[in-house]
Parts: C-alpha cells; sequence; structure tokens
C-alpha cells in the first residue's frame, strides 16, 4: 500500500479515504479493528454510566473515532515513509524535507484529547488478575 501526502482526510466507515496530492483514492483498513470497538464501546460504556448519553455527546464519540481512524493512517505513514520524506520539484529541484504526517498527528492528538474533555471521560484502566509470583 502507497500513501502520498495527505490533501484531504475524509472519515469513510471503518476507514480512511486519503486522497493525495495527485487525487489518488486509497481505502486504509482498520487493523486494529477489535482495539477500534473496544475504544469506542469503553467511550460509550462511561457516557452511559455519566447518564450523558445523548445525541449531542453520542456525535462527539463519532468524532473521536473518526479521528482515532486518522490518527491510524499518520502513524501508518510515518512508519511506512519515516520522519523525513524526499520530494522533487522538476528534473534538477529535489532534497528532503519532514514528513507532514507528524505535525498532522499533533494536531489529531490534541483534537482527541479536547473531545475527551468535554466528554469528560478518563483513560479506562485495564484489570488485570493479580498473579502471585510465589
Amino acid at each position: 500500500m502507497t500513501l502520498y501526502i495527505y490533501s484531504i482526510l475524509v472519515h469513510k466507515g471503518r476507514g480512511v479515504q486519503v486522497m493525495g496530492n495527485a487525487g489518488n483514492k486509497e481505502e486504509v483498513q482498520q487493523s486494529d479493528g477489535d482495539l477500534r470497538a473496544a475504544i469506542q464501546q469503553g467511550l460509550l460504556g462511561q457516557l452511559r454510566e455519566q447518564q450523558n448519553d445523548g445525541p449531542y455527546f453520542l456525535n462527539l464519540v463519532d468524532d473521536y473515532m473518526a479521528f482515532w481512524d486518522i490518527k491510524s493512517g499518520l502513524i501508518q505513514d510515518v512508519q511506512k515513509r519515516g520522519v523525513m520524506v524526499k520530494w522533487k520539484n522538476g528534473e534538477k529541484q529535489s532534497g528532503h524535507k519532514k514528513n507532514d504526517s507528524i505535525s498532522e498527528l499533533i494536531r489529531v492528538n490534541t483534537q482527541m484529547m479536547k473531545i475527551l474533555q468535554q466528554l469528560n471521560i478518563k483513560a479506562a484502566m485495564l484489570h488485570e488478575d493479580p498473579v502471585d509470583d510465589y
């Protein structure tokens, strides 16, 4: 799968539609579908516990999950292309520049944190059975 410089990221179903600089479209499927579902169910469960499961809050969870999909695509791009990417502007002009996905990843994470604050949701603790080492 080849990912190009992102000009538009659109949430679409269970993936992210990526439009590259040449208008190419690819569907980035969520390999973490189980994790995505667990996160969404965890958020919805916390809203129900707080009795804040009205349409406004449910829409914010949808927004959060859309950002989660975008974040996954950005992480895949950084893993595939690295932190520096080659650019070419004509036959004689080329070089390296920072991968724009890194700065976009920071922005997306910031928005995700703001949504969690708006929902008054804290990170869910994983409950593990204690294991005796004796």
